[in-house]
């Protein structure tokens, strides 16, 4: 005979219950948000390939484990299609990022990183989404376009260990933290990451700002995610 739980039903405004799942012994409850937050991709030609595709499905693994969609995934390019540092190519859905538009930028990491890095018109641009309050994240190697946009001066930062020295030049009056997997300044609104699936620990941190523990441990056990 099985255990029924009954578990208390909170009506919360900014929810509505749309599937109810077995899991195991436990009930797990969705809930559609009639909010969402935005979260712009720049993608360009030779970013490493982790750097994007792995924070992009983290973010859209937890709309579809929570059955909403939350988090509202934009990518923008500099062109319509950009090739990986490794080959494959990838698809700026929304367009220019001249256009875009989003509460969260995250720029990937990765050869092309140096482009990025000497385009004064994108540093501006960037410049500015910070300066309207938007949130500026850089995967792995990205750290270099933010210093380049001068968001890291006196300010702590983490990024690829091959890249550490080229940042301490750019930007030295930044502090360099090598024990953390990903590092906040600003007042949260600058995120750098280390190496390349730090980016992806990143997201799971920053995932525990909007979803509850219930939903980050059904994520990892959707992911298989086992550290």
């Amino acid at each position: 005979m099985g255990i029924w739980v009954i578990l208390p039903l909170i009506i919360v405004e900014r929810y509505s219950i749309i599937h109810w799942v077995r899991m195991g012994c436990f009930d797990y409850i969705a809930f559609m948000s009639d909010q969402s937050l935005s979260v712009g991709f720049i993608i360009f030609d030779d970013m490493e390939l982790l750097d994007f595709t792995g924070p992009y499905e983290l973010f859209a693994a937890s709309n579809e484990v929570a059955g909403d969609m939350f988090f509202d995934l934009r990518v923008y390019g500099f062109q319509n299609a950009h090739h990986c540092y490794r080959g494959p190519e990838m698809v700026a859905a929304q367009g220019h990022y001249q256009n875009g538009s989003a509460s969260v930028w995250v720029i990937p990491g990765g050869e092309g990183s140096k482009f990025l890095a000497a385009h004064p018109n994108f540093l501006e641009w960037l410049q500015t989404q910070f300066e309207a309050g938007h949130t500026i994240v850089s995967i792995c190697s990205g750290a270099r376009v933010l210093a380049a946009a001068g968001l890291l001066e006196s300010q702590p930062y983490t990024t690829h260990p091959l890249v550490v020295e080229e940042l301490v030049e750019r930007v030295p009056s930044g502090k360099y933290v090598s024990d953390q997997p990903f590092v906040s300044a600003q007042e949260e609104r600058i995120w750098t990451t280390g190496a390349v699936v730090k980016g992806m620990e990143w997201v799971l941190h920053f995932l525990s700002q909007y979803r509850n523990d219930a939903h980050l441990q059904s994520l990892k056990k959707y992911l298989g995610w086992s550290y």
